[in-house]
């Protein structure tokens, strides 16, 4: 639906607010509808976009003081006119209806001001303005969304990482490109060096980078001790580090099981939660694509190689 057909209906609807409330009441309304068929919680539902770009739109109009009297001054016109209409019985009201057809077509009951303009043509143009100078207030609402849900993502995250196969190490040692023995390290080597400490999840050898190898363990504290202990062969001894943060060393000698791991809140994301969101209105890119999915995101190799262990691993035990 364009902006022209949004118009004519009651935008206050779309916000399940009665003409009277407040901007704040508007501008909460918002945040709540928005949140809730924001696209990227509804990758499924292909009015999604349509239905946040009306919401965008109707905030726009509500918002600003002067959009909204011209706004209001139309709906209240339109809602008399249809009591009025509605009132009449059947032989009137097919006189009446005739009479504007013929009035409208000579346009003499039309009301216009002194530059020749209707009541809803004075809305376009003030919407039209909005479009060209962009709504500080609607970006503040947006932004407030946006936050909100990098707050929501950051939850998600936090649960997600709370589990036993998070503790990940790097493995690398020296290696050169022409050496077949891969400086003496393999898959099977590697996990009789480093299931000492504790059951192992998964070892993958990079085929690509020479003396490079990830390591997933069962728990946290077979995944510190190998890395506080282990050294490796002599002639050739092993660097570890973490895939992902380090893992608090204090508290892994008073717990064996999975500890919370979180992402910081402003790594949630290259350029935030919505790196395709630019700085300005919907409504001043209406002639583009002004929603995008997020293309190209970090996909970083070790986490993928392990979610793709970990779902090979799940759907092993189902089948047995």
């Amino acid at each position: 639906m364009d902006k022209d057909a949004l118009m004519e209906n009651d935008l206050y609807e779309l916000f399940d607010l009665p003409p009277s409330c407040s901007v704040q009441d508007i501008k909460k309304a918002y945040r709540k509808k928005a949140l809730k068929c924001h696209p990227d919680k509804n990758p499924d539902n292909p009015n999604a976009v349509k239905l946040f770009l009306e919401l965008s739109t109707a905030l726009e109009i509500l918002v600003d003081e002067a959009s909204r009297a011209k706004y209001d001054k139309l709906l209240t016109g339109r809602q008399a006119a249809k009591i009025r209409h509605d009132a009449l019985d059947s032989k009137r009201k097919k006189l009446k209806e005739d009479l504007e057809a013929r009035e409208k077509m000579g346009g003499s009951t039309i009301s216009r001001d002194k530059n020749n303009k209707t009541a809803e043509e004075r809305l376009k143009a003030e919407v039209e303005k909005l479009r060209k100078e962009g709504s500080r207030q609607l970006l503040e609402e947006m932004q407030k969304v946006n936050e909100q849900l990098r707050a929501e993502m950051f939850a998600r995250q936090s649960d997600l990482e709370e589990d036993g196969s998070a503790y990940r190490l790097k493995v690398k040692w020296k290696s050169d490109k022409t050496d077949d023995t891969n400086g003496g390290y393999d898959s099977e080597n590697l996990h009789k060096i480093f299931s000492k400490y504790g059951d192992i999840s998964c070892i993958v050898v990079s085929q690509k980078k020479k003396g490079s190898a990830l390591l997933e363990f069962e728990t946290k504290t077979s995944a510190v001790k190998a890395f506080q202990l282990e050294k490796g062969y002599g002639n050739n001894p092993l660097t570890l580090s973490w895939v992902n943060e380090a893992i608090d060393l204090k508290s892994s000698n008073s717990s064996s099981g999975p500890a919370k791991r979180c992402m910081p809140l402003n790594q949630c994301g290259q350029g935030g939660l919505f790196p395709s969101f630019v700085a300005e209105s919907p409504l001043t890119t209406a002639k583009s694509n002004v929603y995008q999915r997020p293309v190209n995101a970090d996909e970083d190799f070790e986490a993928i190689v392990f979610a793709k262990m970990r779902e090979a691993q799940e759907k092993k035990e189902s089948a047995t």
